[in-house]
C-alpha cells in the first residue's frame, strides 16, 4: 500500500515536470493530483502534457484538480456551466484517471469570507444563498460526471462540515468521494478525523478519502496518519498536500508512512 498521492499547486515551485516527478518517486506515491484550473483559467497548461507523458512511463497516476468558483461579477449560471466545460476538456485531453473539485469559502452562505459580500449582492440573504449554492453546487458537479463516466468524479474540502455553510449534503449526494483536508491539529488530529468521518457518514458520502499535512514535517504528518488509520482502516491511503513546500525531509517522512500502511 502506498502513500496515495501527492498534490501539485504550481509546477514551477516544484522545479518543473522533472522536479515533480522526482519528488513523487521520492514520496513513493501512487498518483499526481495536478491543478489544471483556477475557476475558466488554465493553471499549469504548459506543463501539463509533458507531466502526464512521464507519469506514465514511471507508473503514476495523473489526476487533475480544479479550485472551483460558486459565481463571478456579475453572477451567470453559465459561469458554472464555462467551469465545468474547460474542466472536462482537460480531463479528455490528459486522460486524467480522476477529476477532484476543491469547493471552499466561494461556496459559503457564511457572512464574512472573501466572497461573501458577493454572493450577498446576487443572491440575497443567507437562507436565499443556501439554496443558489445547493443548486450551483449540484450542477456544477454532474455537468462534470455526465461528461466522464467510468472516471471519478471528487470533491476535496473542509474535514468538519458542521463548522462551515457549504452545501455538503449536495457534495455528498453527487460526489463519488469526498476527501477531506486535515492539514492542522487544532482539537487534536483523533477528534477531529472522529468527527469528520461521523458527520460525513451521516450526510451519505459514498466514500471518504483524506489530505494530510505533507509540508508540516514527519511528526505531524505521522500524527495524522496515525489518527486517521486508528478510525478508518490500518491501511487507509493519504494524499499529500502539497508537493511545492514539501523538502526532501517531508518527503522521505511520506514515503515511509505509505510503506505496507504502516506509521514508522
Amino acid at each position: 500500500v502506498m502513500a496515495g498521492g501527492l498534490w501539485i499547486h504550481k509546477t514551477a515551485r516544484c522545479g518543473g515536470v522533472d522536479g515533480v516527478i522526482k519528488k513523487a518517486v521520492v514520496a513513493d506515491v501512487d498518483r499526481i493530483i495536478l491543478k489544471t484550473r483556477d475557476g475558466r483559467s488554465g493553471h499549469n497548461q504548459a506543463d501539463a502534457a509533458g507531466l502526464v507523458s512521464q507519469a506514465r512511463e514511471c507508473g503514476f497516476e495523473l489526476w487533475i484538480w480544479a479550485w472551483c468558483y460558486a459565481t463571478n461579477d456579475p453572477a451567470s449560471q453559465g459561469y458554472i456551466e464555462a467551469q465545468a466545460t474547460r474542466i472536462n476538456d482537460d480531463a479528455r485531453r490528459l486522460g486524467a484517471a480522476g477529476i477532484v473539485l476543491n469547493l471552499e469559502a466561494p461556496w459559503s452562505a457564511a457572512p464574512n469570507h472573501r466572497w461573501a459580500s458577493v454572493l450577498r449582492e446576487q443572491f440575497g440573504n443567507k437562507p436565499t444563498r443556501k439554496i443558489e449554492l445547493k443548486y450551483r453546487c449540484e450542477d456544477l458537479i454532474t455537468l462534470i460526471k455526465m461528461e466522464n463516466p467510468g472516471r471519478p468524479v471528487c470533491v476535496s474540502t473542509f474535514p468538519i462540515p458542521s463548522a462551515h455553510a457549504l452545501p455538503f449534503a449536495t457534495m455528498a449526494e453527487f460526489a463519488d468521494q469526498i476527501w477531506p483536508q486535515v492539514y492542522f491539529s487544532g482539537m487534536g488530529y483523533n477528534r477531529k478525523i472522529a468527527k469528520s468521518v461521523e458527520q460525513w457518514t451521516k450526510l451519505g458520502a459514498k466514500s471518504l478519502h483524506y489530505s494530510g499535512p505533507g509540508w508540516l514535517g514527519g511528526t505531524k504528518q505521522k500524527a495524522m496518519a496515525t489518527a486517521l488509520r486508528e478510525e478508518l482502516t490500518p491501511d487507509a491511503q493519504i494524499d499529500w498536500w502539497v508537493a511545492d513546500k514539501m523538502d526532501s525531509d517531508d518527503l522521505e517522512s511520506a514515503a515511509a508512512i505509505g510503506q505496507a500502511g504502516e506509521c514508522k
